[in-house]
């Protein structure tokens, strides 16, 4: 074996005959190159990036990523002032007794679109354990709601 490698380096027009046959067989390049037309031959010996799968169908782990954020943020390694914020708009509300006014559509029961203003004539909002339900009429509902909220004080 040691002789064949021997006679691959030889100079001779046989040799290097067979060291082309050996680059065509294995799909190297077949003459010796230098470094830049070897980067051409790398490039196209590449599959072409608008082909490759793992470059066009790429999506991000979004989801993975809020946990991983959310645990972080439990250990206190992490800091979202965004959902700080929210935590502490909650906290103030609670404090104004004005707890869980979410505007979702899980809270809307009967709601209604006239002149470009939403009616909301029947919604629920939880007061500490006892839920309520209170007919509202106006367009500016949550005015009306935070006003009767104020005005029971339960």
């Amino acid at each position: 074996m040691n002789k064949y490698i021997h006679l691959a380096t030889v100079g001779t027009s046989y040799a290097n005959r067979m060291n082309r046959l050996s680059n065509r067989i294995f799909g190297e390049v077949v003459r010796p190159t230098n470094s830049k037309s070897l980067k051409v031959v790398k490039l196209f010996s590449e599959k072409p990036i608008q082909k490759r799968p793992e470059i066009v169908d790429y999506y991000p782990p979004h989801k993975d990523i809020e946990k991983l954020m959310s645990h972080l943020r439990d250990y206190g390694l992490f800091r979202d002032e965004h959902q700080d914020f929210k935590e502490e708009y909650e906290r103030l509300r609670k404090l104004r007794d004005i707890c869980c006014l979410n505007y979702t559509t899980e809270t809307i029961l009967n709601s209604k679109m006239t002149d470009n203003h939403r009616t909301i004539s029947s919604t629920e909002y939880p007061i500490s354990s006892i839920s309520c339900v209170f007919p509202v009429s106006s367009n500016l509902a949550s005015n009306s709601v935070a006003t009767i909220l104020h005005a029971i004080k339960i």
